[in-house]
């Protein structure tokens, strides 16, 4: 069992600003309700919710950075690599907003952001494998960076594998789409089974923490 006094997922003096952050989300993902519900489909309602998704990406990656400054050891990198999960996604975000409402078209099929999107997932898998949660973090960070990178590695092999041949070798917008989405479901279930694990085997906040991943990816 582990003890959770020593390892908590994050300090308490962040309580604030994770309070101001979750009220952030709340009404940025309430407006964009209002706005598709209420502006016509126009260059402002791309604009709106074009923002406040770079926006709601924007504050996911502050909020864990600034949780990784107040923490130590492996927690930290834990909190750094959700960081840069939304740091990865903030690029494909750009990608897109520049197709959106610079060029004012839609982005091409397949669009190059995509791998963006897919391979911000492996920060967050290698995250997890760290184990947070658990007492005995020593001698643990230097294999965590071993790991990430063979992470990275095998994902970005499957994906050059199975996607990039429809997308830039014989362009088939079927295939890529139907290859793209298998492979993300499979990243996906692998992520679940993850979470689950560590939801079973973990306690107080981290067990909060892993059960509220577990039921976002759910969704």
């Amino acid at each position: 069992m582990c003890n959770n006094s020593s390892s908590k997922p994050g300090d308490p003096n962040l309580r604030k600003y994770l309070k101001l952050w979750a009220a952030l989300v709340a009404f940025l993902t309430l407006g964009q309700i209002a706005a598709t519900a209420l502006v016509p489909r126009s260059l402002p309602l791309t604009l709106i919710n074009d923002a406040m998704q770079f926006v709601l990406m924007l504050s996911a990656a502050l909020i864990f950075s600034v949780n990784a400054s107040a923490t130590t050891r492996l927690t930290r990198l834990f909190w750094m690599l959700l960081a840069a999960c939304w740091g990865v996604r903030i690029v494909g975000q750009t990608m897109w907003m520049y197709f959106d409402l610079v060029l004012r078209k839609e982005a091409p099929n397949p669009f190059v952001g995509d791998i963006l999107l897919f391979l911000s997932n492996i920060p967050v898998l290698a995250a997890l494998l760290l184990q947070p949660h658990r007492d005995r973090l020593e001698g643990r960070k230097a294999q965590s960076t071993v790991d990430f990178l063979l992470l990275l590695l095998w994902w970005l092999y499957l994906y050059l594998f199975f996607v990039i041949p429809w997308q830039y070798v014989v362009l088939d917008e079927a295939r890529y789409g139907w290859n793209y989405n298998r492979l993300h479901g499979w990243l996906d279930v692998v992520l679940l089974l993850t979470l689950g694990f560590l939801w079973s085997h973990s306690f107080g906040r981290w067990k909060w923490l892993y059960a509220s991943f577990f039921g976002a990816r759910a969704t």
